[in-house]
């Protein structure tokens, strides 16, 4: 028996009491005023349910951090309000045989936007499961997903996302772009996009792609002198460049020694 784990669409609004207010009020109507807690509005779904089974090594660790503190701590579920751009540069796992990631963007605001990258690599014995949640709950809000993955030596990769739009987004615009590199035949990859729009004014793109790297490929870049291991990693390189370009340099530094690592066969 492994860990009962249960896949849910879900998020939650908050709309707190606007304090600015307050130096025009009377002590006793600010008094009244802070005790009424802040209207809420949550949205829950099932999406499935699942077993997964762990091995002795690995340790399920909960961490809470209290207020205040000056701890810094990753935040996954971000609130995006007014007109700001948020880009999440995501973080990097490696090593492990089962990795989900699924960060999650709420737009509050008119104009908000919000954008993720997400690059997995699959080696052998590894499942990447990745994707991400944009949810448009304001008019004229937009979110772009881009999402690369590489699979090899058996592994599987998969992008799982949700793209919502709440009543009322009006003029909201979403465009996911899902692509899978598959190195060879014991390796595959899976698309599970999930849409779900409450408003007839939005657009809403989805484009996703599987490519294998051909014999055809290896031939002519071993022709101009590279061996096998590195006409693929240069393969894998231009794949994930529209990517690696966007973040910062200290990043795609990082990213691009990983990707050689991975295809050196020293990490996973």
């Amino acid at each position: 028996m492994g860990y009962n784990c249960t896949a849910r669409s879900s998020y939650q609004m908050e709309i707190p009491l606007d304090k600015r207010i307050f130096p025009y009020l009377s002590h006793e109507l600010r008094m009244k005023a802070e005790s009424i807690p802040s209207a809420k509005s949550i949205y829950n779904r099932t999406v499935g349910r699942s077993n997964i089974k762990l091995p002795d090594t690995v340790k399920i660790v909960n961490v809470s951090v209290g207020e205040p503190t000056t701890k810094k701590v990753p935040t996954w579920d971000i609130e995006v309000a007014g007109t700001g751009n948020f880009i999440s540069q995501g973080f990097i796992v490696h090593n492990s045989k089962l990795t989900m990631k699924y960060p999650a963007v709420w737009l509050m605001e008119p104009g908000a936007r919000g954008e993720v990258l997400s690059i997995a690599f699959a080696g052998e014995g590894q499942y990447q499961d990745a994707g991400a949640k944009m949810v448009h709950a304001a008019p004229h809000t937009s979110s772009v997903i881009t999402s690369k993955s590489i699979s090899r030596s058996g592994g599987r990769s998969s992008y799982r996302g949700l793209i919502k739009v709440a009543k009322g987004a009006t003029g909201s615009k979403s465009n996911v772009v899902c692509d899978a590199l598959i190195l060879d035949d014991k390796s595959a990859s899976d698309t599970y996009p999930y849409i779900e729009v409450e408003e007839d004014k939005v657009s809403i793109g989805h484009e996703a792609s599987v490519t294998k790297v051909s014999e055809e490929q290896l031939f002519y870049l071993m022709s101009r002198g590279l061996d096998e291991e590195q006409a693929s990693s240069m393969i894998v390189s231009g794949f994930i460049e529209p990517i690696v370009k966007e973040l910062p340099m200290e990043y795609a530094l990082e990213m691009n020694r990983l990707i050689e690592l991975e295809m050196e066969g020293s990490v996973g």
